[in-house]
């Protein structure tokens, strides 16, 4: 599937040589998408793995100019990843906002008091598919994490991206086709910005801005709050707080 969408989005030599001379060319893609859930995953595998990949600035050739693919049909998310990686050349993450946590609720659930720049609270990203594994945070810049332009990027960091990343099985009760879900969480100390492209009636599109930086938690605090959105090898595996 990866290896697919790789060749309809950018071409494949390969192919003129089997007498495949269009799809060769490829669409010269700047954008793809996969619709997924879950008109494809009741018969086949999910796009987990295939996502994650092509977002991700590397791939078994090697370090490479990430692709931007969105999921889940969702084009206004996928034109928002567009705008951030025409703005700052690196990878991009696709993730759902799943939990505000309030420092009421980390402190009546945990028993932690949330501190620093989580203060105020915790937005919850947790999503696979396009998770990007430039996102584990293993990366740095001028010693703090970082994602980077693919040109900055040198073997060590992938292998580090790659060592932080779990790959789960899908959840055969969601995902009937089985399928693989990244699962990784973020180093805290990174400067973040949320984007999300949004079409309102009777006004048109509106683009919303967050920015904020990811946060290191305890391990079984962390562990806590994740239980109660997902657990490891359901149909999320990507988990960053």
């Amino acid at each position: 599937m990866t290896m697919i969408a790789r060749d309809m989005l950018v071409g494949n030599p390969r192919l003129a040589a089997l007498d495949w001379g269009e799809e060769a060319l490829g669409h010269n893609a700047i954008l793809g998408g996969f619709q997924g859930q879950r008109q494809w995953t009741d018969h086949c595998p999910n796009g987990d793995f295939m996502e994650a990949m092509l977002n991700s600035s590397f791939d078994w050739n090697g370090i490479r100019p990430p692709f931007i693919f969105a999921t889940e049909n969702d084009s206004l998310n996928g034109a928002s990843m567009l705008f951030g990686h025409l703005l700052t050349n690196t990878a991009q993450v696709f993730a759902d906002v799943r939990t505000y946590w309030s420092p009421a609720a980390v402190k009546r659930v945990t028993g932690y008091e949330l501190n620093g720049p989580a203060a105020g609270g915790l937005i919850h990203l947790i999503n696979s598919g396009a998770a990007t594994l430039d996102a584990t945070g293993q990366m740095e810049k001028d010693g703090v994490p970082a994602m980077k332009p693919f040109w900055d990027i040198t073997e060590p960091d992938v292998q580090k991206c790659l060592q932080a990343t779990t790959w789960y099985p899908a959840r055969t009760e969601y995902f009937r086709g089985g399928g693989f879900s990244s699962g990784f969480l973020t180093r805290g100390g990174m400067p973040v910005t949320m984007c999300r492209l949004n079409l309102v009636k009777g006004l048109g599109p509106v683009l919303q801005l967050a920015e904020g930086w990811t946060v290191d938690l305890p391990a079984n605090v962390h562990e806590l709050l994740n239980e109660r959105t997902d657990q490891p090898g359901r149909r999320t595996g990507s988990r960053r707080v």
